[in-house]
């Protein structure tokens, strides 16, 4: 019997898209209005760190990684196509671009903040995009975006909403589900372990597993100890000049830290042990990290190791799809 008689929810398979500039990812999500939204096919490839920062050179990096992430997905979409009973999880109905900063620019009109693309990005992204899903409808979304709705979904009142992408922190003013401001900070995941490779003489991976241990047991890696301290009072020197000039900042009541463990935990630890931090919230409040068990109830995951800019997106999807219903 056909779902139109009511029998079967009618269900759909979306692309989600994630651009940062550290990082791309892409995924499949199953939607469907009763049934919070399935992610599958995810795949996620990082960008080489480079010793120097170059706009040119991300963008460039962005560009081949894409078409790895998206090859991959593509296929698991392909094998699913395949098999006749589940066939219909494979057909990509439409697809969504989310980009983070420095990719979008927001602009205050009438008394809302719209968003551009880099149209160069934007445009890459999207032939990419393009040559997955053909002619489906492709829509592109500011990440803050899907911060804003998922984080008004599970924490009350207004947020600032930290960002950790490879090179740069987003701060994001959010307020009844809505980015009201904006500012951002040139310090990342990458920046951080630059600072302790440069000091230690550890390789990246290195440093990275350093910086897990030192999220586990800071006392075990004492030598990382200084580099981390010196490049925290630095960044929260940054963070406070950042939102000193960002309008109704004093409304937020909580600072939540979004980004790749521990890297997020080392951020969220620095501002909230930071004195100075703690006198531009008179209101009070807390400085957390959101972890994939706040967002794992709303979504669905099969992956081993869960992706949480990809499960934000997935709620934002599943509700942006969904909210006219």
């Amino acid at each position: 019997m056909s779902w139109l008689f009511g029998s079967v929810v009618p269900e759909k398979t979306v692309l989600v898209v994630d651009i940062e500039n550290g990082s791309v990812a892409s995924a499949l999500v199953r939607i469907s209005e009763k049934k919070e939204p399935k992610l599958f096919g995810e795949h996620r490839v990082s960008l080489p760190i480079r010793n120097t920062v170059s706009s040119a050179d991300i963008t460039e990096m962005i560009s081949r990684a894409i078409n790895e992430s998206l090859g991959y997905t593509s296929e698991v979409a392909a094998r699913i196509r395949q098999n006749s009973e589940i066939a219909p999880l494979g057909i990509i109905s439409h697809a969504h671009l989310f980009f983070t900063a420095p990719w979008t620019a927001p602009t205050l009109e009438s008394g809302e903040l719209q968003w551009s693309f880099d149209p160069f990005v934007l445009e890459n992204i999207q032939r990419s995009t393009e040559s997955i899903v053909g002619n489906v409808p492709i829509q592109r979304h500011p990440f803050g975006s899907a911060v804003a709705h998922t984080t008004h979904s599970i924490i009350e009142g207004p947020i600032l909403a930290c960002i950790v992408t490879g090179e740069i922190v987003e701060l994001l003013l959010i307020e009844n589900g809505r980015v009201t401001n904006r500012a951002t900070v040139p310090v990342g995941l990458h920046t951080v372990l630059r600072t302790v490779r440069r000091h230690t003489g550890l390789s990246i991976p290195e440093a990275h597993s350093a910086l897990r241990l030192y999220h586990m047991a800071p006392e075990g890696v004492p030598h990382i100890h200084e580099p981390l301290h010196s490049e925290g009072e630095q960044f929260v020197v940054q963070f406070i000049d950042a939102t000193k000039n960002m309008a109704r900042l004093h409304t937020a009541q909580n600072v939540i830290v979004i980004g790749r463990e521990p890297v997020a935990e080392w951020f969220a630890r620095t501002l909230s042990q930071h004195s100075q931090v703690a006198e531009l919230f008179p209101n009070g409040g807390v400085t957390r990290t959101l972890r994939p068990k706040h967002v794992s109830p709303y979504v669905a995951s099969d992956g081993a190791i869960l992706d949480m800019p990809l499960l934000i997106e997935a709620m934002f999807v599943h509700a942006h799809e969904y909210s006219n219903n």
